[in-house]
């Protein structure tokens, strides 16, 4: 009996003591006043928020002095309206979620954030970032029913994915750069004088170009839509097409044959700036035999350069092949069939690529000569909506649009 009070007594300890460690790796704000002040918070063990603590500001106004560094875990801006300042010159690191919820809520920037990921839910908040502020988001920023105004000298800069949803007022007059895709749901807009750049736009529910919906300066990177060759016995010809292409100057062709030393072998202008398919080729007369490996290098007016995939092309015969993708577009829950028509039985490598390049999917597969059916489960891998390219042993690559 003694032994059974005493489990259960460890047992209380235990819980106690789990939820007083997590009440006091919470700050939450009891008052308005400066960020650096023990009196503006409770339940914070150093009297004001650390890196490891979770920061709760709910329906007071906490500032953030010039020269001052301010740190959290996570910051969650949430029901009765809040307000946030930021000092020109002060700096905010937040390890994890930057979150604004139900409000409004109302955050203004002078200084520089740092936050891991942004979400925006439930309130017509107001964020704002002025000259001299920065953010800086590691991954997505997902937002709904906000206004985000970047003026004049401020900047945004988005690492992962910029989400839109709901009916959010977006208006850039500074800068605005997100590394991966901005995502239309439907007809939204970005509006205004600076500068928005990204590696790629998505609209699935609107039925014109992406490239409208965003009334600001736009700058996307060449994007290739194939990059492909093949062996015709004493000649190698080398093809690729781009959907589009921003301030693109020209194309320098390199070959290697070990896939580590290139020299450039070809220089083909490009279109400048164009939003529709261009396609290119150019024969290499002097394959060497064996391995011969291709990349394109892409360089902007600017100067600004980046490479392409590596391809490889043999002067022994290939295997011979076409591919056919369907259905398309496809749904996230459904499979993907990808047919082969193969002139000889072989392997065949087939990648699934995001816009950025990045393989999110990965199989060989053994065919033989004829028809050959490959059924891809697209609810296992977890895929975003989006456009995404198939890609065939470096030489077939085709668009397929999961929705």
């Amino acid at each position: 009996m003694k032994n059974y009070l005493l489990i259960i007594l460890q047992t209380f300890l235990l819980c106690h003591n789990t939820t007083f460690n997590s009440i006091f790796a919470q700050c939450t704000a009891t008052s308005s006043g400066n960020w650096s002040s023990p009196s503006t918070w409770t339940s914070c063990g150093g009297g004001i928020p650390t890196s490891s603590d979770d920061v709760i500001i709910d329906g007071y106004t906490v500032s953030i002095g010039s020269g001052i560094t301010a740190e959290a875990n996570s910051i969650s801006i949430q029901n009765a309206s809040s307000t946030l300042n930021s000092a020109a010159t002060s700096v905010l690191n937040v390890q994890n979620s930057f979150d604004l919820k139900n409000g409004p809520q109302t955050v203004n920037i002078l200084g520089d954030i740092n936050a891991n990921t942004m979400t925006f839910t439930g309130g017509n908040h107001q964020f704002t970032v002025s000259n001299g502020g920065s953010v800086d988001i590691t991954n997505d920023f997902d937002l709904g029913s906000a206004t985000v105004n970047v003026n004049p000298g401020g900047v945004m800069n988005i690492g992962g994915d910029f989400n839109l949803s709901g009916s959010p007022n977006v208006t850039i007059d500074g800068g605005m750069y997100v590394s991966n895709t901005i995502d239309f749901p439907y007809e939204i807009y970005i509006n205004g004088s600076g500068n928005v750049g990204a590696g790629a736009l998505s609209c699935p529910g609107y039925l014109g170009d992406c490239t409208s919906l965003v009334n600001a300066n736009l700058t996307l990177p060449v994007e290739l839509y194939y990059f492909k060759g093949e062996n015709l016995g004493n000649r190698n010809i080398i093809q690729w097409a781009t959907i589009q292409e921003k301030n693109n100057d020209y194309f320098l062709l390199e070959k290697s044959t070990d896939g580590y030393s290139f020299k450039e072998i070809a220089k083909i202008s490009g279109q400048g700036t164009s939003y529709q398919i261009n396609k290119y080729e150019f024969t290499d007369v002097n394959p060497s035999e064996g391995q011969n490996y291709y990349r394109l290098k892409q360089v902007d007016l600017d100067k600004y350069f980046s490479y392409s995939e590596v391809i490889n092309i043999t002067q022994r015969p290939t295997l011979g092949f076409k591919t056919t993708i369907y259905p398309n577009p496809v749904n996230q829950d459904e499979n993907l069939m990808i047919n082969y028509f193969g002139n000889a039985p072989g392997t065949v490598a087939v990648q699934i690529l995001d816009l950025s390049g990045k393989a999110v999917y990965f199989k060989q597969n053994l065919i033989e000569k004829g028809n050959n059916i490959l059924e891809v489960d697209l609810s296992k891998l977890a895929l975003r909506k989006g456009m995404y390219i198939i890609n065939t042993n470096g030489i077939s690559h085709q668009k397929v649009l999961i929705d």
